[in-house]
């Protein structure tokens, strides 16, 4: 029996542009949790990439074996492919990171709403490093990290954007990532749904939702200006998920 619906994603799993007060809740997330009467858990950060996806879905993974009555349904809204994961230079753990790399790592505490100075603070679903290693941003994004990372950082992250990034090549390597995500849930009996903006051809139809927040935004913008959607759009969002439920038979509850 399933006891909780976990999210996976960037900004849209967080509820990003909505009121803080009611940012997870209101979310297209919390919205099917309420529908199905399940405990709703949020795993995703505003500007990761997939392969943090990735790192969320294997730590929910984990938390199952963990514990045998967490039994999550796991909802993944993936994200575009302009966002890049880098080790800081300065860890001492930077070797382990390429072998074990873990969403312990991933510097969360920096970003809404699960920093300290969050309008409403959100608890993490996991427990996470105070002293992050790994840096998971967008590539526009990645300028106001500068600040924060020292100049060998900078320089090489400068020379990949300008010199190294191919969107087709970073499309296939998500799409493997996701897969492999797939892969691990079904593997470990756990339900899921992966939300996608374009099919994924290795994801089973009835896994994937082929849905692109761009085309919800453009007709229910967020009051903020923040580039997201309304609760409106949440909502049209979560019915698409209830909806394609129904039609795949998937038994939620």
């Amino acid at each position: 029996m399933t006891t909780h619906l976990a999210v996976c994603g960037d900004s849209f799993s967080v509820g990003h542009g909505l009121e803080p007060e009611v940012q997870f809740e209101h979310s297209f997330g919390g919205l099917v949790a309420s529908h199905y009467g399940l405990k709703h858990l949020v795993y995703g950060r505003s500007g990761c990439c997939n392969f943090v996806i990735y790192l969320q879905i294997k730590k929910i993974i984990d938390q199952t074996r963990l514990n045998p009555f967490y039994k999550p349904f796991v909802l993944v809204t993936s994200t575009w492919y302009d966002r890049v994961t880098f080790p800081l230079s300065h860890s001492i753990f930077k070797l382990k990171l390429f072998s074990d790399p873990d969403l312990s790592q991933v510097d969360y505490l920096n970003y809404e709403p699960y920093r300290k100075s969050s309008p409403v603070p959100r608890k993490l679903a996991f427990k996470t490093n105070k002293t992050h290693r790994l840096i998971s941003e967008t590539l526009p994004g990645l300028n106001h990290l500068h600040s924060k990372i020292n100049p060998e950082d900078k320089d090489a992250v400068d020379l990949y954007v300008a010199h190294l990034y191919d969107p087709a090549i970073k499309e296939i390597i998500d799409n493997s990532l996701l897969t492999s995500a797939h892969r691990l849930l079904v593997k470990h009996k756990i339900p899921h749904l992966f939300i996608s903006p374009s099919r994924i051809s290795t994801i089973e139809s009835q896994n994937n939702l082929i849905k692109d927040w761009r085309d919800i935004i453009c007709k229910h913008p967020d009051q903020f200006g923040t580039g997201h959607c309304n609760e409106q759009g949440h909502k049209i969002m979560s019915e698409n998920v209830i909806k394609h439920f129904s039609e795949s038979n998937i038994k939620i509850g």
